[in-house]
């Protein structure tokens, strides 16, 4: 009898993102990655912009954009992809990690397709039909979350919730928004940060570095209210990211009007590890998902992958009062959380840390060692990849 090639007795699993990991976060990348270190044949396909896809050559897993499909309407290529999806999920020997709901309409379809299939679904957001209504699949994932094999949340605020709202039965693993030690560049020479910025930055002054969405749930008015209260001067630097520019231009419209240019500017994104190398400039790093902005249990159990950031390049956080951010900032002294969701507790919290100024240099040394130690990408994963290992093994 012919010996198989070794190639073919690797575990296999096809993992489909429902989002652009090449710029955002890179969680499903990561994770394929240690998969892939592991032994697993991982393939990852993903909506990634043609023009996008050299930023995800250094990643040892073969990635497919689904835009290659009609590389001239990405309308035509998605729809292309639900189909393909359905015909190869029929046939293909393999095992199925779905991100978020994007294609998990197509993740049932392979279940009932192919029974014996085995079937992994990461979440990174909790969406349900009564909380987010716009959201299209919610009402869908409603009545068939319990078909994946096995459920990934990022924090356990949002499983709880989960398995409750959703009667879920099945194993739900835990593993947080967090990055790899690896991801992490060498600091930057000092005034990195001003370049980024497109310009210096007052001396002495304090820098609070937001560096995030303009999502109604960040509550950015709150923001530029409480520095604007402050007692001593700070100077506010964002950097945002929004699929709608006008939301920016608001924002950076408000900043000018109530807090001028020597004490605040909005600048574009820029590229994540550029702004890793520099982080640590900054004297305070603000991470706000302030519940009453967006009541939901989406933002209650809050996931924020910049308050890991934060920790791993040292940079002291103020955060919103959410119990996850609680238990990794506060609870770790990493930081402090607001009192509460007005901009006057974000005021009080932003103030005291500013006073501290040793606080903020031990915070600092703590901060980098606990994301080495504890927090990075590295340490928490081992449970999950070798759970998944074992499902993915057995669908051989």
């Amino acid at each position: 009898m012919t010996t198989p090639p070794v190639e073919a007795r690797r575990p296999q699993l096809t993992v489909v993102s429902s989002g652009n990991f090449a710029r955002g976060y890179g969680g499903v990348a990561y994770l394929a990655q240690a998969l892939h270190t592991r032994g697993a044949a991982v393939q990852v396909i993903a909506p990634i912009p043609l023009d996008q896809m050299d930023d995800v050559r250094r990643f040892p897993f073969p990635t497919r954009s689904i835009y290659s499909m009609a590389p001239r309407s990405p309308w035509l290529s998605r729809r292309m992809f639900h189909l393909e999806l359905a015909l190869t999920g029929a046939f293909r020997d393999t095992a199925w990690l779905f991100s978020d709901l994007s294609f998990f309409r197509e993740a049932v379809a392979i279940r009932r397709l192919r029974p014996r299939s085995k079937l992994i679904h990461y979440c990174a957001e909790l969406l349900t039909p009564e909380e987010f209504p716009h959201v299209q699949g919610t009402a869908f994932y409603a009545g068939h979350a319990g078909v994946p094999d096995l459920i990934i949340d990022v924090n356990e605020g949002r499983a709880a919730r989960r398995r409750e709202r959703f009667g879920l039965l099945q194993e739900i693993l835990l593993l947080p928004n967090t990055l790899p030690l690896s991801e992490i560049p060498p600091p930057a020479l000092p005034g990195t940060l001003a370049q980024l910025a497109g310009g210096d930055l007052p001396e002495a002054t304090p820098v609070l570095l937001y560096a995030g969405g303009t999502h109604e749930g960040a509550a950015l008015d709150s923001i530029v209210a409480a520095v604007a209260g402050l007692d001593r001067p700070a100077f506010l630097l964002a950097f945002c990211h929004s699929e709608r520019t006008d939301d920016v231009v608001r924002f950076r419209e408000t900043v000018n009007d109530r807090l001028g240019s020597r004490r605040g500017r909005v600048c574009p994104a820029v590229p994540r590890q550029a702004l890793l190398a520099c982080m640590h400039e900054a004297t305070v790093g603000l991470v706000t998902y302030p519940y009453s902005a967006a009541p939901s249990w989406n933002q209650l159990h809050c996931a924020p992958t910049k308050a890991y950031e934060c920790v791993a390049t040292g940079l002291p956080i103020v955060a919103s009062a959410n119990p996850s951010l609680q238990a990794l900032v506060a609870d770790r002294a990493v930081g402090v959380c607001a009192a509460d969701d007005s901009a006057g507790a974000l005021r009080d919290a932003i103030g005291h840390l500013l006073a501290e100024p040793a606080r903020r240099r031990a915070i600092s040394e703590r901060a980098t060692r606990l994301f080495a130690e504890e927090l990075c990408f590295e340490r928490v994963s081992p449970p999950v990849v070798e759970r998944i290992l074992d499902v993915v093994s057995r669908a051989a």
